[in-house]
Formats: C-alpha cells, sequence, structure tokens
C-alpha cells in the first residue's frame, strides 16, 4: 500500500502555496497533524481527496480551543458523516 503523508499544510491560511503530490498515484493518505483549527482540517480533506484519509490532530487543531471540547465536535461531526473518506 502507497501512503501519501502530509503535514504542516495549515490551510486556514489560505490556499497551500505548494502543488500538492497527485493524490492518484496513491492508495490512501495521512495527514499528520497541523492541517487546521477544529473541524476546518477535516471538511479541507473531505473536499480535497476521494480516497481513504487518515487524519491525525497536530498542535494547532486546538488552538485557541479546548482540546477535550475539539476531539469531542471532530468525533460528532465524523460519527454523523458515515460517508465520510476521513477516519
Amino acid at each position: 500500500m502507497k501512503f501519501l503523508i502530509l503535514s504542516d499544510l495549515h490551510v486556514e491560511h489560505g490556499a497551500y502555496p505548494y502543488a500538492l503530490p497527485d493524490p492518484a498515484t496513491y492508495d490512501a493518505v495521512i495527514l499528520a497533524g497541523d492541517i487546521a483549527p477544529g473541524l476546518a482540517g477535516i471538511k479541507w480533506a473531505e473536499d480535497v481527496f476521494d480516497k481513504q484519509v487518515f487524519y491525525i490532530n497536530g498542535n494547532h487543531s486546538y488552538y485557541n480551543r479546548n482540546i477535550n471540547k475539539t476531539l469531542i465536535k471532530q468525533k460528532v461531526f465524523l460519527d454523523k458523516n458515515k460517508e465520510s473518506n476521513v477516519t
């Protein structure tokens, strides 16, 4: 299995300034932290990738947020969106 591994994209600051590798050449995507705060990174991943995404929170996922509340919101969001490609 071939993984596309990305981290520290910080998409909350606007479009990612570099071209992302072509996800079509990978079997799955691992987003390894600091994609965007709160739910924004998960929603971005759902929009950008059409394959399985393994989402790992980074320290900026909780920026200006309560860690426990953020984790609960993410879990509830993903539980409600059973068809989400994000895990």
